[in-house]
């Protein structure tokens, strides 16, 4: 059973998502990527799907709310679609994200395990992350 690795990516640009999707091809093999996208210029949507990801459209109901609220409904409306497809997943930003190994495999062993993180400040001024389990 595949792993699943879901964004949201509203406004972003190639340029702006390569290195997550660059970063993703490198380390989550046998891992779905699937971005709700909205106001993504053609050639970001023919490279992202060029490069195998998965694109879903905010459904109408969600365009003229917030996105940081919008994306949960979203997730939940694919989630009982699909959810069944997949082993493990991982709800994540996009423009701001490098993966730097196969998050799937250091958890490989645990069950309904929640991991989360949170900067303190601005992504301008990073202060040590802090990791929940």
């Amino acid at each position: 059973m595949k792993n699943l690795v879901m964004g949201v990516a509203e406004g972003y640009g190639w340029y702006e998502l390569e290195p997550f999707v660059r970063s993703f091809q490198r380390h989550c093999e046998n891992t779905d990527l699937v971005l709700f996208v909205d106001n993504v210029s053609n050639f970001t949507r023919d490279k992202l799907k060029s490069e195998g990801v998965e694109l879903l459209p905010f459904p109408d109901e969600f365009k003229d709310g917030l996105v940081v609220n919008a994306r949960w409904s979203m997730y939940k409306k694919f989630f009982e679609e699909r959810g069944g497809d997949y082993q493990q997943v991982f709800l994540t930003d996009t423009r701001d994200v490098i993966f730097q190994e196969n998050l799937f495999e250091l958890y490989a062993d645990s069950k309904n395990f929640l991991c989360y993180t949170t900067e303190d400040e601005n992504i301008k001024n990073p202060k040590e992350a802090i990791t929940y389990g």
